[in-house]
Order: structure tokens, then sequence, then C-alpha cells
């Protein structure tokens, strides 16, 4: 398995034990954050564990931004 691979399955994993029990805006906190940390690519990685579809990342940075201020 790749790097690549052993990344996305953590992340399935990890978007698999959590997201059924957080709400929308939790969704989106946690899915924006864990792209952001990812850098480069990020987006792509977390939107194919997570079943996102990546355009919905632009919401998920503005809920990001907003509760930073």
């Amino acid at each position: 398995m790749s790097e690549l691979e052993e990344q996305r399955a953590v992340l399935a994993a990890k978007f698999e034990a959590i997201l059924p029990h957080l709400d929308e805006r939790q969704r989106r906190l946690l899915v924006g954050a864990e792209a952001q940390s990812l850098g480069h690519g990020g987006i792509r990685a977390v939107a194919r564990a997570a079943g996102v579809p990546e355009p919905s990342f632009r919401d998920a940075f503005a809920t990001l931004a907003a509760a930073r201020t």
C-alpha cells in the first residue's frame, strides 16, 4: 500500500467513526481543518476519504474562518 493510499485509509476510518455523530457545521469544521492541515492535495484526499464533494470545501473553509473570529 502506498503512502497516499495509507493516508486515505486512515482518514476514511477516522471519518467513519466521527462524522455520524456531528452536525453539519461540525462536519464542515472537521473536514476543512483536516484538509488545511494536509496542505497541497488535502482537499482531494479528505473529499475522497469523507465522501464529500470537493466544491463543498468552500463552505468548510468559510466556516473555519468564521469560527476563528
